[in-house]
């Protein structure tokens, strides 16, 4: 299983406009780019020396699947054994322990106290999950919108049933991640807000 975590910056906020932010979205990670990275995206650019995106990606390139986030909660740098939690759910990130918030749970006065200002989300891609034998783009997105008479719901979904898919919030050009049976790849991701 292969975790991988990255920080981006974007401007603070309080409590409210963070936990409005997670309920007010649906968060899907998306995969792409089944063919290998070439040197028409850079010079010396190949599988083993992925690009770096650009600010104004907008897209994913050749998606392949979207997949719904099954983890998304404020974090904090680790409270764990300080502050009563129901659960206390701790992540690694660049040697430092953070503590994951589970906002349904956590008063919204303790969430205050804690005031989170980053938020975690995790999705495991199976290889169950898409056919194409590799992908090297996987960004996260919100306000993702289906066709017509597409089943709403769904954990995954095809470019096919996607009218828009919405805003995107982070993207990683990262070297292949091959489909095998029984594969499964986990990606958290620690966006600041």
């Amino acid at each position: 299983m292969t975790s991988i975590i990255n920080y981006s910056l974007s401007t603070t906020g309080s409590v409210d406009r963070l936990l409005d932010f997670i309920n007010s979205n649906e968060f899907f990670f998306a995969i792409g780019k089944s063919t290998p990275w070439t040197n028409q995206w850079g010079d010396e650019v190949d599988d083993t020396n992925p690009p770096i995106p650009l600010a104004s990606t907008k897209y994913i390139t050749d998606p392949i699947i979207y997949k719904r986030a099954f983890i998304v909660n404020p974090i904090v740098e680790s409270q764990c054994g300080n502050i009563e939690f129901e659960s206390c759910g701790e992540v690694s990130y660049n040697n430092k322990l953070w503590t994951r918030l589970d906002q349904t749970k956590l008063s919204k006065d303790t969430l205050d106290i804690l005031n989170p200002s980053n938020i975690y989300f995790s999705v495991s891609i199976n290889s169950g999950d898409y056919s194409s034998p590799s992908f090297r783009i996987i960004g996260l997105y919100s306000k993702l919108s289906l066709l017509e008479n597409v089943t709403t719901n769904k954990v995954i979904y095809l470019p096919s049933e996607v009218d828009n898919p919405g805003i995107l919030h982070w993207i990683g050009y990262i070297t292949p991640i091959l489909r095998s049976t029984d594969k499964t790849t986990t990606f958290d991701l620690l966006l600041s807000i």
